[in-house]
């Protein structure tokens, strides 16, 4: 079983048998939340019309690293949660989908957006889809609702 002199060390299916027992609905829990760890976040996220997917991961690849700090105020009509948001940093930019020249939606970072809110923050960094932009993909375009 793992000490504390070995804390960096990955459980094994033996050390998990000792903490647990025999409890089959901890063995259940443990396994999904092994499965569900592993996922990447790059993936996890997507969005799907037809046969046609996108991941959160494409749209990271395709707009970099460029940020712009967006006044709040601008986006809190796009926000689509209210819930609390302890534990929630706002040291990520969020991603927001522009068309017509207006912003449309939250793509990433709902939660960030909202606690920005609820701060009375001035502005927050973001990530600008662009779907007028012709560099855009046209998948992008198509799934998000372009006027391109």
């Amino acid at each position: 079983m793992a000490t504390s002199d070995d804390s960096d060390r990955e459980l094994t299916d033996e050390d998990l048998e000792q903490v647990i027992g025999g409890s089959r609905d901890m063995k259940i829990f443990i396994e999904n939340w092994r499965r569900s760890s592993t996922e990447d976040w790059r993936t996890k996220t997507n969005w799907a019309k037809g046969e046609e997917k996108i991941t959160l991961g494409e749209v990271h690849a395709h707009l970099g690293n460029k940020t712009v700090d967006i006044s709040v105020s601008s986006l809190a009509p796009l926000v689509r949660t209210q819930k609390p948001v302890d534990g929630v940093s706002l040291d990520y930019p969020i991603i927001v989908n522009k068309s017509g020249g207006q912003y449309q939606h939250v793509l990433d970072g709902n939660h960030r957006l909202q606690k920005a809110i609820d701060q009375r923050v001035e502005s927050i960094k973001a990530k600008i889809l662009d779907l007028d932009n012709p560099e855009t993909p046209e998948i992008f375009v198509r799934m998000f609702g372009g006027t391109k």
